[in-house]
């Protein structure tokens, strides 16, 4: 058997022909999280629709009702590039800066830049959290009290009826 190692590299060359487009969007921005849950991180799509490779980044604040930052995350954190004419998908993780979160709308602003031009796009959403509660578990643990005591008064009753 015959072995030939080859080595094969991917090469990013950016020509100077003054022609190059640096344009890019957020195509969707959505908290990544179970239900209602306060978000573990964000999940951005950025597409670029310029000619060129960017390499997107930035950051991502989290802030409370009374406009309080309660979290915040880097964009790119990899620095990964976004190829020309496609959508890269960015996980951004959430560090938060509080231990009680509380029940509530959130929101969530971005400021990002992209490309030797340094573009900026800003743009923000609105969540609701139940923060660090969990409304399941608070609601079960009321239902299961209710029918205990009604267990309780009902037997109650029916032993003073018997005397």
């Amino acid at each position: 058997i015959n072995i030939n190692p080859v080595l094969s590299s991917l090469l990013f060359v950016r020509a100077a022909t003054g022609n190059e487009i640096e344009s890019g969007k957020i195509n969707t921005l959505r908290p990544n999280r179970e239900l209602l849950g306060f978000p573990k991180g964000f999940i951005l799509r950025f597409q670029n629709d310029g000619n060129v490779f960017v390499l997107p980044y930035g950051q991502v604040q989290i802030y409370d009702s009374f406009g309080n930052e309660v979290a915040k995350g880097i964009i790119n954190e990899g620095s990964l590039y976004s190829l020309p004419e496609s959508i890269r998908r960015f996980d951004i993780p959430l560090e938060s800066n509080t231990k009680i979160l509380l029940p509530g709308f959130y929101k969530a602003k971005i400021n990002m830049h992209y490309g030797k031009s340094k573009k900026e796009i800003t743009t923000s959403t609105t969540f609701f959290s139940q923060g660090s509660f969990n409304f399941v578990r608070i609601g079960l643990i009321i239902i299961l009290g209710i029918l205990v005591f009604k267990y309780y008064k009902k037997r109650k009753n029916k032993k003073q009826k018997q005397t």
